[in-house]
Formats: C-alpha cells, structure tokens, sequence
C-alpha cells in the first residue's frame, strides 16, 4: 500500500483449496502470484467481505486517511469492520510470515 496505490497478490497459501486455507477469491482478483498494483474503483468492483492489509512501520497514515475516503467507506468490508490490519512483516515470502498470515487471518475469521 502506497498513497493511492494497493496491491493484491494470489497467494496459494490463502486461496487454494488443496494447499491452503481455501479463503474464497473475489470475483475480478487477479490469479498473479506477483503482487499488481489496482485501483480503488478495481476494489469497490470485488467488494470483499474481509479486507486483511499489510501496513508496514510508517505507513499508518495511509491507512488512517483512507478511513475519511468516501468510496473506501462504501465497501462491504468496512461497513462490517472487517478490515484487518496485518504487520509489515507478513508481506515477507518466508515461512514464518506465511505462518503468521495464516494465523492471523484464521483468528480473525473465526472470531467472527
């Protein structure tokens, strides 16, 4: 995440159902394993039920000033405040950022 700009990546790990948690893939969500930069209309049109962003040290701000974005508080998944905020860290391709992706988002998924 950067100033207007979000990045989304298939991660095998989450979505594939054989492999991973099998989390359902929003409709329009790219089948790239390489993070794409998209647009915020591009995430309005996906719409997702559970937003899990990864903010690295610094960036806070860019997560708070999307918080008074209009077209960001139209999308489902903050309406519900499902919007997680995920440590920088859990961006990394190790296994032990994968280990705490997949339990942070199974915390979250089941505590709801």
């Amino acid at each position: 995440m950067g100033k207007d700009k979000y990045y989304v990546a298939y991660r095998p790990d989450l979505y594939d159902k054989e492999k991973g948690l099998g989390l359902n893939v929003p409709e329009g969500f790219t089948q790239s394993e390489t993070y794409e930069q998209i647009s915020m209309e591009a995430l309005v049109k996906m719409n997702p039920d559970y937003i899990f962003v990864n903010v690295f040290d610094g960036d806070e701000p860019l997560l708070e000033e999307l918080e008074n974005n209009s077209v960001w508080k139209s999308l489902k998944a903050v309406k519900n405040e499902h919007i997680y905020q995920i440590d920088g860290s859990g961006h990394a391709a190790s296994p032990l950022a994968t280990l705490y992706t997949v339990n942070f988002i199974t915390d979250k998924l089941t505590a709801d």
